[in-house]
């Protein structure tokens, strides 16, 4: 009795003084984290998968408590006495890599067990609907709005939501990408799939639920028919409602060309690497011609690099796509890579991409835009100006000709406005490059049935690395429209 009473003593003092590992210590918080926290001091002993109640392990081993004090020093007891839900700032602080990987995911009823006070009544509800939780952001300023505002959007139908917040239960706002007339795009952490992925919250409003839908079936087709991701699209993961605004859930790419472009000052990029671009959105503009889709918005915004120090690139932003036989719209395309058909109000096709190809093309050479403009009386003026008058075929068929040539003084006031800027080639505009001014020519053209395709374009001898020189090029481009009032005569 007495031998076993010493050993007992021996026992506890060596281990009074041990300080835990990180490896014991953090098995001590994943224990914690998994039982309610009122149980926190009385099961932090307990193995994790120990079958018993908290009353009966206290009851056989009275030594039990006495000895996780003692074995724990004060900042780490503190630390497990403390639910892990109660220290809010810090779950602002934390990135992705920084969450409890060891906690979650919790079934739906462990979750609600834990933090059901925690929750507002909408969360509470919401919840049930998620056999799994695998994020939740704790995040004061979302629990603020469930419960006092009772409401999660903004007078425009954009998606309150902050650093940190969770979408789905799943993923984690990192940061925002963009927002635009659709909604906004955030960086954000699948904690399912533990990887970093872009997700466009759609605005809560009919008009742009309907697009939406139509952007999503776009996705899924074009992503399902490109199973070995060779025609530089980006690819769609998944698609869900939330909150009443539709997710659209895809890869994460890098910077985009307009944003390379400031980088470098608004200064031409070199010749190698536009020319790896324009491959690839060329390979891209080729599969979207193949499988019958208008992208509708080419412009450097949606031009992406697929990561850090790649040439490599991606298309990204099919929310003003349709396909060819479902036009929607009339009023497409970014101003300064509108195609003269979208302008004038004739019928379109794929071949309105490849004019917005051709000017992107020329704003990587250049560094800034090829038409910029403020109007469409502006754009359509200066196209006039290096390309000469619009075809008579064209103009006959045009919707909107009274807008712009029913009064001669809308032409005349561009050209006043115009009339000090000094007239440069587009031959020099990229350096006396021929190949390259005819490339850029060919996307150019006014007729869009005499335009360059994707595939034709891939076979020109500037991307094959061919010497071109017919007598005709030259001609073409000592054209000069600098006098306005020729012009105006021709309109």
């Amino acid at each position: 009795m007495i031998r076993s009473k010493i050993d007992e003593i021996k026992f506890l003092r060596s281990v009074a003084f041990k300080r835990p590992t990180t490896s014991d210590f953090l098995a001590n918080c994943k224990i914690v984290r998994r039982k309610a926290p009122y149980k926190i001091m009385k099961l932090a002993c307990v193995n994790e998968s120990s079958a018993f109640n908290d009353s009966q392990t206290i009851n056989k081993s009275p030594h039990t408590v006495k000895h996780i004090n003692q074995f724990i020093p004060e900042t780490s007891k503190s630390q497990i006495s403390t639910p892990v839900f109660a220290n809010k700032r810090s779950q602002h602080e934390t990135r992705a890599n920084e969450t409890e990987p060891d906690s979650f995911p919790y079934k739906t009823q462990d979750f609600l067990e834990l933090y059901k006070a925690f929750l507002s009544k909408h969360e509470a509800v919401e919840v049930l609907d998620y056999q799994y939780i695998y994020y939740w952001g704790k995040n004061t300023e979302n629990c603020r709005r469930s419960l006092n505002l009772f409401r999660f959007d903004d007078d425009r139908g954009n998606y309150l939501c902050d650093k940190n917040d969770h979408i789905a239960y799943r993923f984690q706002i990192i940061r925002n990408l963009g927002k635009g007339t659709y909604g906004q795009v955030y960086e954000s952490y699948d904690h399912k799939e533990n990887t970093s992925v872009a997700i466009k919250i759609i605005k809560n409003t009919k008009r742009f639920n309907s697009q939406a839908h139509t952007e999503i079936k776009i996705l899924k087709l074009l992503t399902e028919n490109d199973k070995n991701d060779i025609n530089s699209i980006m690819k769609l993961k998944e698609c869900f409602l939330f909150r009443n605004h539709i997710c659209i859930v895809t890869e994460l790419l890098d910077m985009n060309l307009y944003e390379t472009l400031k980088v470098h000052n608004f200064s031409s990029l070199p010749i190698s690497v536009v020319k790896n671009i324009s491959i690839q959105v060329l390979i891209a503009l080729k599969y979207l011609r193949k499988m019958k889709v208008i992208h509708c918005d080419i412009k450097p915004e949606n031009i992406l690099f697929i990561g850090p120090g790649q040439t490599n690139v991606k298309l990204i932003d099919f929310g003003s796509s349709c396909q060819v036989s479902e036009k929607l719209f009339t009023y497409i395309q970014s101003r300064f890579y509108r195609a003269p058909e979208i302008i004038l109000g004739l019928p379109y096709d794929c071949s309105i991409d490849m004019w917005s190809f051709g000017c992107v093309l020329a704003e990587l050479v250049i560094g800034k835009p090829l038409f910029l403009a403020d109007t469409e009386q502006e754009l359509l003026y200066k196209i006039i100006v290096r390309k000469g008058p619009v075809p008579e075929h064209l103009s006959a068929c045009a919707v909107k000709k009274q807008k712009f040539f029913g009064d001669p003084e809308t032409m005349k006031h561009e050209a006043e406005k115009t009339k000090n800027e000094k007239f440069v080639s587009l031959i020099e505009m990229v350096g006396n490059d021929l190949a390259l001014a005819d490339l850029i020519d060919k996307c150019l053209d006014w007729d869009p049935y005499k335009r360059i395709t994707p595939e034709a374009a891939l076979s020109h001898p500037w991307l094959k690395n061919n010497i071109l020189a017919p007598v005709d090029v030259h001609l073409r481009f000592q054209k000069s429209y600098k006098k306005k009032n020729l012009i105006i005569n021709c309109l």
